[in-house]
């Protein structure tokens, strides 16, 4: 069912092809002239102001908490049948592409339009006759200053006709018509239009991105204009100019701009741009958005671009164990790489190192001290060692660190900085510790470097050892 508007609104610009409502516009001349009743209007409106003022809308002057009569409205019936007319009123909206119009009749109301008295709501018109509807305004105390539009809806009940057209399609057509009840109240006027953002989305028609601005102000703002441009990177993807419309305060739109050509995939994203210039600001936006999945299967759904064939669940799952059996690997190398090595390990690693193919040069660091202190001494320089490092537990003869690919003065800085980190502990302090130093050549064997770097900590050892803690002396020893 079709829905067009007879707007008698002067400075309402009414447009075809809304989402909420059909609108038609005809001359002045149309609206005075009765024909066959499916080629026009069952009825005729006419206006008349309680100012005297000759205008097709009213047009009134208030202040908060006042009651204001507007005028009344005289509804014609020229056919030879009786008419039955509804009498509504109805929010003013603002099209999407700029234009005052009005929504559809037997929903809620907002706003000014709360304010509409009349007289009667359902009447009964005989033949080539006339009735009078009277129309007044309550304004609440809260109002504030600003410019307010509102409507009333006159409809002919039952006069819905329909035309046959090709291939079967049956349009049905109801005329209402809508004058318009502006109010202005006083005080200081603020234009303002505020854009809250931009979305994209997959209709049967094309791509479309919709940039979305609302009239926060208190003025009824005229000829606003502006232009909208989409890209994407350096390509240019849709741009249009925003034609001079009228932007009713309170009230919303959705620009629409097209861009039937582009088939994007999930994820891709464009820039939008768009200004509004009205009298007394301008309104600019500039943001991205992104095509989403649930779009892309519209667009697949409409016979456009076809979604990616996404990876089986089960290889993800697979994927997931893989990464899982991964980790756990890595963390039980980590441990076994911090495990200490015992004395038969420790031979085997370093015979390895030595072998003709193996990693030269090789440095032995020993660490001699308190049995009891191994574990002390194995953490706390495990921090100061490299990832090839691999630590060995002698038991007594004290902690060996096996380094490949170290020559002397790499072992030797490295020695210097474990005795550093050694001092620095608490659980250390008054214990013995000697470190030294040993490195591969040539003809040198596992035992042999061994042997060389063992011999070598018992000549740092220290001779005498402290006690971290000091025994009370007995009575027999003072």
């Amino acid at each position: 069912m079709q829905s067009s508007y007879r707007s008698q609104n002067g400075i309402v610009r009414v447009v075809r092809g809304m989402s909420l409502l059909a609108v038609s516009v005809l001359a002045s001349a149309a609206l005075m002239t009765a024909t066959a009743w499916a080629e026009s209007p069952a009825i005729i409106v006419k206006v008349h102001q309680a100012s005297g003022l000759v205008s097709p809308y009213f047009q009134l002057t208030a202040s908060p908490a006042q009651s204001v009569t507007a005028g009344s409205l005289q509804v014609v019936n020229p056919t030879s049948r009786p008419v039955t007319v509804r009498v509504d009123p109805v929010d003013a909206i603002t099209t999407n592409t700029l234009g005052s119009a009005y929504a559809q009749t037997g929903g809620a109301i907002h706003g000014p339009t709360t304010w509409l008295r009349l007289s009667r709501r359902i009447i009964v018109i005989p033949r080539h006759a006339s009735k009078s509807v009277s129309v007044s305004l309550h304004i609440p105390a809260a109002a504030t200053s600003g410019d307010y539009l509102g409507g009333v809806a006159v409809e002919a009940l039952g006069q819905t006709s329909t035309a046959k057209v090709s291939r079967g399609i049956a349009i049905g057509e109801t005329d209402r018509y809508a004058i318009g009840v502006e109010v202005k109240l006083p005080g200081p006027r603020a234009p303002m239009v505020k854009f809250s953002g931009a979305t994209v989305s997959r209709e049967p028609s094309g791509l479309v991105f919709h940039v979305n601005a609302s009239n926060t102000g208190n003025v009824i703002l005229t000829n606003v204009h502006g232009s909208v441009r989409v890209t994407a990177g350096r390509r240019v993807v849709a741009a249009a100019t925003v034609a001079p419309g009228t932007f009713v305060s309170g009230t919303s739109i959705s620009y629409p701009l097209a861009a039937s050509r582009e088939q994007p995939t999930p994820g891709a994203s464009y820039r939008v741009r768009a200004v509004l210039r009205y009298a007394g600001g301008i309104a600019r936006l500039d943001t991205r958005v992104v095509f989403s999945h649930a779009a892309a299967v519209k667009q697949q759904n409409y016979g456009g671009r076809k979604l990616p064939k996404s990876t089986p669940p089960w290889r993800w799952l697979a994927l997931l164990l893989l990464a899982l059996a991964m980790s756990i690997g890595v963390r039980q190398l980590l441990k076994r790489r911090r495990r200490p090595l015992n004395r038969a390990a420790g031979l085997t690693l370093l015979d390895r190192q030595l072998a003709p193919d193996g990693e030269r040069p090789v440095s032995l660091v020993l660490i001699s001290g308190n049995r009891r202190a191994a574990a002390t001494i194995i953490s706390t320089i495990h921090a100061r060692l490299r990832r090839s490092d691999r630590v060995c537990d002698l038991r007594r003869e004290g902690v060996l660190v096996i380094c490949p690919q170290t020559s002397r003065p790499a072992a030797n800085a490295l020695r210097d900085d474990l005795k550093a980190q050694l001092a620095r502990h608490p659980d250390l302090a008054g214990v013995p510790i000697g470190i030294a130093v040993a490195t591969a050549n040539k003809a040198t064997t596992a035992q042999k470097l061994l042997g060389r770097v063992t011999a070598a900590g018992q000549r740092h050892q220290p001779a005498t050892k402290v006690s971290p803690r000091r025994r009370p002396a007995t009575a027999g020893q003072r």
